[in-house]
């Protein structure tokens, strides 16, 4: 009787299970099911979302590769635009040098180097403002331009020298031809004279006699140095002269005559009336060849010309010793006179407006 109460009992509990308990837990169960079924479908949805997004990259990323590509073709095309602009600039640049080095080589004078060259640094400058490299085309044109300038002096200097050899040829010349008229003069003087000197003589005329005799002897001496001067035409005076009044202190003009009376040319010079005062005479040099001590002189101080333009015109800025010391390589006995004397300068400074006013009424009286 115990016995099937205990396995009533038992059968209870199964019924219990099985009826109950285990139909809770399948509900459970697929509640879980459901709940894990429901995660599942989320993950599936975040996958397609994820593959979407994936694909949402991918194709920026292409696309951003094309614009990147499309950004570097744009680059170098306008690398290519520029690099093509700056050349073609470069090229004006070099063509507008080139063609301005061509025209002022072919320009130049063996007078106008600097001012040549100055146009020519002009031109670079304008380049370098425009931000053109050009300076190895600056030293290049440069290089050009000396040569095409020291050509040209050698052609003109070569010029120059045959033009004053013929020059000096007919100074010669001409000088010759002057002293051979006054010889003749002198000759025609001299017969003349003595003819002269005959008749006294017949006539018995002491006093006219000896007057003439002088006179056949100042001819005589002058129909020798004539003669000696017909044969020796380079010989002249060299001289050194200064004018602080007109062209200031330091400043010496050289300059050289084949007159017998130098002093008169030089006071000849300071006659002219360009110039407001006198020449101060500092040297009168003896040679027996003006043109070759010039020459000489003109070589030596070159370098302190006033006028370096043009070579005609000597007057240097120099000190006076410095010549004297030039002249004493060719010739030896030298004798100069170091201050100017400057005398109608200094005395003009003296005179005031109003004894001017008062001298030059003096004067018109």
């Amino acid at each position: 009787m115990q016995e099937e109460q205990i396995l009533y009992a038992i059968a209870g509990v199964f019924i219990f299970i099985f009826v109950i308990v285990i139909p809770v837990l399948y509900a459970k169960r697929g509640k879980v099911i459901r709940k894990q079924k429901q995660r599942l479908s989320k993950i599936d949805n975040s996958t397609d979302t994820i593959e979407s997004l994936k694909h949402q990259i991918l194709e920026k990323n292409k696309e951003q590769e094309k614009q990147n590509e499309l950004h570097k073709e744009e680059v170098n095309r306008l690398k290519n635009q520029l690099f093509t602009l700056e050349n073609d600039k470069s090229a004006f640049a070099k063509k507008l040098v080139h063609d301005h080095v061509l025209f002022e080589s072919n320009t130049i004078t063996a007078s106008n180097y600097v001012e040549t060259k100055h146009k020519l640094e002009e031109v670079f400058d304008f380049c370098e403002v425009h931000h053109f490299d050009m300076k190895s085309d600056k030293e290049e044109a440069i290089r050009m331009l000396k040569h095409k300038f020291e050509e040209k002096v050698r052609k003109d200097l070569e010029s120059q020298k045959q033009s004053d050899h013929k020059a000096v040829m007919q100074e010669e010349s001409d000088f010759k031809a002057k002293v051979q008229d006054e010889l003749n003069r002198l000759n025609q003087e001299l017969n003349k004279q003595k003819e002269e000197q005959q008749q006294a003589i017949q006539g018995a005329d002491e006093k006219k006699v000896e007057l003439l005799q002088q006179r056949i002897q100042i001819t005589e001496k002058a129909i020798e140095r004539a003669t000696q001067q017909v044969k020796d035409s380079t010989s002249g005076f060299v001289f050194v002269v200064s004018n602080f009044g007109s062209m200031g202190e330091g400043i010496y003009k050289i300059g050289y005559t084949q007159s017998e009376e130098p002093l008169q040319e030089i006071e000849a010079l300071s006659t002219n009336s360009t110039i407001p005062f006198p020449f101060d005479v500092h040297a009168v040099v003896p040679t027996k060849n003006v043109f070759a001590l010039m020459e000489h002189l003109r070589f030596s101080l070159n370098k302190t010309r006033v006028n370096r333009v043009n070579f005609k015109k000597d007057f240097y800025n120099v000190e006076l010793g410095l010549i004297i010391d030039t002249i004493k390589e060719k010739e030896e006995n030298v004798t100069f006179q170091k201050e100017p004397e400057a005398l109608e300068y200094f005395q003009s400074m003296e005179v005031t407006a109003d004894e001017l006013q008062y001298l030059s009424e003096t004067n018109n009286k």
